[in-house]
């Protein structure tokens, strides 16, 4: 992971924030990958439905783009989430997009060894993924681990992240950057291959 380039920004988050329509208070989600099968969409909208009943305040940006962007985006409109969901495509930005976020999620079904997750931690954000693949490996005690396919499992853990106070918040976003620069940073891989 290069963490120089996936670091936390304040001006990017304020920038990336306000080009939202975003507020202060509006606590927002973000997931970046292809829009297939493997990533389980489905699973994260139906979270998110949830957890919307619950917090007007939740918003989430879906970065990527894939052949089932039609079926993801009529799933969207059913469960009545336009207005807080935010489609970016796919993007050239992610690094500073990410500061913007305050919980990155990933809802595979599978998945290898989880980049944008380390991406994100490096970022200093709080995760949530699936236990699938290499992503428990990533987020170690670093974040929160759920169930593939389960988006009531999912939407728990979402709403213990909206639960936690933003110092505590910071204090998991830096443990996780820790873990990231310990294990995955490009300096700590060259030096083990060297």
């Amino acid at each position: 992971i290069d963490t120089d380039k996936f670091v936390y920004n304040e001006e990017s988050r304020r920038f990336n924030r306000e080009q939202l329509h975003l507020t202060n208070n509006d606590f927002l989600f973000l997931t970046v990958g292809r829009l297939t099968d493997q990533k389980d969409y489905p699973n994260l909208l139906n979270a998110f439905s949830i957890i919307k009943e619950k917090n007007s305040n939740v918003k989430l940006v879906i970065i990527g783009k894939g052949e089932l962007e039609h079926e993801i985006k009529c799933l969207v409109e059913k469960l009545e989430l336009s207005e807080d969901i935010y489609f970016l495509g796919a993007r050239k930005d992610v690094d500073k997009i990410t500061s913007a976020c305050d919980c990155f999620l990933l809802a595979s079904k599978y998945e290898g060894f989880g980049l944008v997750v380390a991406e994100a931690m490096s970022s200093q954000r709080v995760v949530i993924g699936t236990d699938c693949g290499g992503v428990k490996e990533v987020i170690g005690n670093e974040g929160f681990l759920v169930e593939p396919k389960d988006h009531t499992a999912l939407a728990n853990a979402m709403q213990r992240v909206i639960n936690l106070n933003s110092d505590q918040r910071k204090g998991m976003g830096l443990k996780a950057r820790n873990r990231i620069l310990d294990k995955y940073s490009l300096e700590t891989t060259v030096a083990k291959w060297l």
